[in-house]
């Protein structure tokens, strides 16, 4: 007599293991998920270089921000997944942005009165 619950008629439960078949390959390959890709820098460089020309155009002590728009751009070259453009983009605007500043600063340390 069979219970209510066997499933095949050799008695062995519907969850049980299926026999593997006696020819080709039992083992199923394992692919690893591929990585996700890191993120972007070139959006951060471009931030940066609009940040930098913005205070350029009024000030030249804040050049220090166009020498991180200048590394932040140069990182974003270099890496393969980065847009290419945008990194140019703020590469262009952060040298921009330093000759701003430096025109800012000769300027004024021309105007100060010596002596």
């Amino acid at each position: 007599m069979t219970t209510p619950d066997a499933g095949d008629d050799d008695g062995r439960l519907p969850t049980a293991q299926l026999e593997m078949a006696a020819f080709g390959d039992h083992l199923i390959p394992y692919a690893p998920p591929v990585p996700p890709k890191p993120p972007s820098v070139a959006p951060w460089a471009l931030g940066v270089a609009i940040i930098a020309l913005a205070a350029a155009v009024f000030t030249g002590w804040l050049v220090p921000i166009g020498v991180v728009g200048v590394i932040l751009a140069s990182v974003s070259l270099r890496r393969a997944h980065d847009s290419r453009r945008v990194a140019v983009w703020a590469l262009a605007l952060t040298v921009v942005s330093i000759a701003f500043s430096v025109g800012w600063l000769v300027w004024g340390f021309s105007q100060l009165s010596v002596g």
